[in-house]
């Protein structure tokens, strides 16, 4: 974030609008190739986890060089496509100045070439994070987002060709891949003497990795789809009193989206190595993520309106105040959701949570045409927010089988599910009192909350902890 709070002002006053529009966009190409891979990445970290708790690592070399020879030959396939669409993309797509046409098309050819090891990054970091390498991915990823700015911002002194501005990205991306390698080198017995294609394997690979890339797809059309509905219906206008609240929500995502990248491989292993630690995983990893979301969703709906009012201005917050609360409650049903769909992806069964999209997409375009012109922008959150609801209880129900003695975690929820919703309701019961009264009500409420979820929410790392420093005692 500093780095990208430097470079980005620095590069947009020396290259210029329209060089850094296209610049612009190859940050969110690169970021967003990884969506290419058909799930592979997400596929190779299951199998890997499966094989590791298992107890069978004897082919992990045939399995991981595989995946990484089939992502090396779509990102090539992929990278060819791009570079021969280059023409149409800088010329007639994005229409950009003719004295830029040539950076641009050097710029995408660019891009069109690190495809290749962008993909195989994405394979690679799964089998690191199956095998909970996530210290080493760290230590590779930093640097290198930080790098991805700051390289940049570098070439300036010595050109301001943009080729050469992307070319400093693309050789970034390129050493990631070779860092990663370097990686999986060290931690798989035999990556380097022993890896190779297996025909076998591929089919598996594909068959999981595919309803992996159906997920990937229809989620973000889910989180998007209602501001394009919102605008073709209503006006732009709307939409923009519509995105500062659900991108603000959207934000709480980021905690179940990290924990999720751990507990991914860890629901893989356990459920091959010891099923009984899945159900304790599940509900630990629920607890948490809603030991984080339910307090800021409470002061989203009892406050948010008065911080849209001190960030954007009155008219946001009397134009997206009521879209914001029922935001809160979907962007706290979508978090929980992770869990349960990471752990039925982690068990095989990604075609469950691919059809349940499936089924829910043309309900949910339904249900936004009917809301948005019944309440506009309103109506679009309530239904975002019923989605949401549905989605979740769905994923529950489907996420028990997998999981040991799951009736019973289904009654232990009962009960905290019927008072957050009571909370809920609460906070919309306030909304008409002055902000010094919402303020005092929610302290009353959210403070004595807050006591219990940290006492609840580390109770078991205390005495994980405590018992650890026994044992070196």
């Amino acid at each position: 974030m500093v780095a990208a709070a430097v470079a980005v002002p620095t590069l947009l006053h020396t290259l210029g609008t329209e060089s850094f529009g296209v610049l612009s966009i190859s940050w969110t190409l690169i970021g967003y190739f990884i969506l290419f891979d058909l799930g592979l990445g997400r596929a190779l970290t299951r199998l890997v986890a499966e094989r590791l708790g298992g107890g069978e690592p004897a082919d992990l070399p045939a399995l991981v060089g595989t995946a990484i020879f089939m992502l090396l030959a779509l990102g090539s396939v992929l990278g060819l496509a791009l570079w021969l669409a280059t023409p149409v993309i800088s010329h007639r797509i994005l229409q950009v100045p003719a004295p830029l046409e040539g950076q641009t098309r050097a710029t995408f050819h660019l891009l069109a070439v690190s495809l290749p090891a962008v993909l195989a990054t994405a394979g690679l970091g799964g089998v690191l994070a199956a095998y909970q390498r996530f210290k080493e991915l760290n230590l590779i990823r930093i640097p290198l987002s930080i790098l991805s700015f700051v390289l940049p911002m570098a070439v300036l002194p010595y050109t301001h060709d943009l080729a050469a501005v992307v070319g400093a990205i693309v050789a970034v991306r390129i050493v990631g891949a070779v860092g990663h390698m370097m990686v999986c080198a060290a931690v798989v017995p035999g990556f380097v003497r022993q890896i190779r294609w297996t025909s076998g394997v591929a089919a598996p690979l594909l068959v999981s990795g595919g309803w992996i890339a159906v997920i990937n797809l229809i989620v973000p059309l889910m989180a998007s789809v209602d501001r394009l509905l919102l605008g073709a219906m209503m006006s732009v206008s709307e939409v923009a009193f519509y995105t500062p609240p659900q991108e603000l929500v959207t934000r709480m995502w980021i905690v179940p989206g990290t924990l999720v990248g751990v507990l991914f491989p860890a629901f893989a292993t356990s459920g091959q190595a010891d099923p009984a630690r899945v159900r304790v995983l599940f509900i630990r990893g629920l607890s948490q993520v809603y030991f984080v979301l339910y307090p800021i969703s409470l002061l989203l709906i009892v406050v948010g309106g008065d911080g849209l009012r001190v960030w954007l201005g009155a008219d946001f917050q009397k134009g997206a105040q009521g879209a914001l609360g029922f935001m809160a409650i979907g962007g706290l049903c979508t978090g929980l959701s992770f869990i349960p769909s990471a752990l039925i992806q982690a068990v095989g069964q990604p075609r469950r949570v691919g059809v349940l999209l499936l089924l829910e997409t043309p309900l949910f375009l339904l249900g936004l045409w009917l809301g948005i012109r019944q309440g506009g922008m309103t109506g679009a959150a309530f239904v975002w927010c019923v989605r949401a609801l549905v989605d979740f209880l769905a994923l529950m129900a489907l996420a028990m089988p997998y999981i040991e003695q799951g009736r019973s975690v289904v009654r232990q929820l009962v009960l905290p599910a019927l008072g957050s919703a009571a909370g809920l309701a609460a906070a919309y019961a306030i909304q008409s009192l002055g902000l010094p009264a919402r303020v005092a009500v929610l302290a009353v409420v959210l403070l004595p909350a807050m006591a219990w979820i940290i006492a609840k929410g580390t109770g078991d790392e205390r005495r994980a902890l405590k018992a650890l420093l026994e044992r070196r005692g």
